[in-house]
């Protein structure tokens, strides 16, 4: 058992009307906004994360005292109480902070409230019907902190086994140490990783078959690696991505979100996403080679080049062959045989 410090503030919301009326939110009309925040709240850990190190927000915390030595981990998340919603800062600690030191971390997450993290449009900003939602997440003073200590459960998931991998001894197999899930019950053998680090130890992700994971590389929330597919360098797979066949994601890549089949190669700082508005995500194929943004309902079939950014935002399919080479497919317009007149 893990034991961690939680640092709960509340949430302030409003809403801007059309007419610039300010309407205070509360309560339920607040909660309503939980996953909307923190899926953007999740996408904007990305950015902050170190290479594919996990999130961690003691990263940015500069003074150089005893607080850095007693905060291993600290992470941030929206959750909804029933009188409305709050940002929960979680603290895993190496041992307990002196009331100085807790003083030195309310304020470091006060700024970072107020002009850090949660300093972005995507966070604070919803658009509606009746005008604007605007949300609020500065804490004034320490007092608006309330503490609670919580036990956190440290049940592994997988273990790396002894198997090491036919061509590359340093690469060991993986084994389920509980049902991951529904195609990966307990016991079963998964591919091959280097460190524990490269597959978190939390959600349904997963690296099956032959697939490798290595270096500084992360699998991570419902992610997967298939076949023989290879994670390397600082890449990142993570939220539903998934990689098929020969496919290579390497270097300091993103992927969060779609699907890489044959031998498509991620690089560089490519990211891959879904679509804002339509959840679709991009579907990377051939021998596509990957170095710039690929976003929403896209096919690719050709190099999208580090300057490049492919963006569909619409629910109709665009096929992106490399170069200019870009058109967009109605799928709703279904070719239709010509009627035979009959004969006379």
């Amino acid at each position: 058992m893990e034991k961690r410090l939680q640092l709960w503030s509340p949430v302030w919301g409003w809403l801007a009307t059309k007419e610039g009326e300010s309407v205070d939110l509360k309560g339920q009309d607040l909660v309503l906004y939980e996953t909307a925040i923190q899926e953007a709240l999740e996408q904007e850990k990305l950015y902050y994360r170190k290479k594919s190190a996990p999130f961690n927000l003691m990263d940015y915390y500069d003074a150089d005292d005893s607080v850095k030595e007693k905060v291993q981990n600290l992470d941030i998340q929206v959750k909804k109480e029933q009188d409305g919603l709050y940002v929960c800062a979680s603290l895993a600690l190496i041992e307990p902070l002196t009331q100085q030191e807790l003083e030195a971390i309310q304020n470091f997450l006060s700024r970072q409230y107020e002009g850090g993290i949660f300093d972005t449009s995507r966070i604070r900003t919803y658009s509606v019907e009746e005008g604007e939602v605007v949300f609020d997440f500065s804490v004034d003073t320490k007092e608006k902190f309330s503490q609670k200590e919580v036990q956190c459960e440290t049940q592994k998931k997988y273990e790396i086994t002894s198997i090491a991998h036919p061509q590359f001894p340093w690469l060991h197999r993986i084994r389920a140490l509980v049902d991951v899930n529904e195609a990966v019950p307990k016991g079963t053998l998964g591919g091959f990783v280097e460190y524990e680090q490269n597959l978190s130890q939390e959600g349904s992700c997963w690296i099956y078959d032959q697939a490798i994971c290595c270096e500084r590389a992360v699998v991570e929330r419902s992610a997967g690696l298939f076949q023989e597919a290879i994670a390397k360098g600082d890449a990142l797979l993570t939220g539903t991505a998934v990689m098929y066949q020969t496919s290579i994601a390497e270097e300091s890549c993103r992927i969060l979100a779609g699907e890489v089949w044959n031998m498509a190669h991620i690089r560089g700082f490519a990211k891959i996403t879904a679509a804002k508005e339509t959840g679709d995500a991009p579907l990377i194929l051939g021998n596509s080679l990957v170095f710039g943004n690929v976003c929403g309902k896209v096919l690719v079939r050709g190099n999208v080049l580090p300057s490049r950014s492919v963006e569909n935002q619409t629910q109709e399919l665009l096929v992106f062959r490399g170069g200019d080479s870009i058109h967009k497919v109605n799928e709703s317009k279904k070719k239709t045989k010509s009627k035979k007149q009959p004969e006379r």
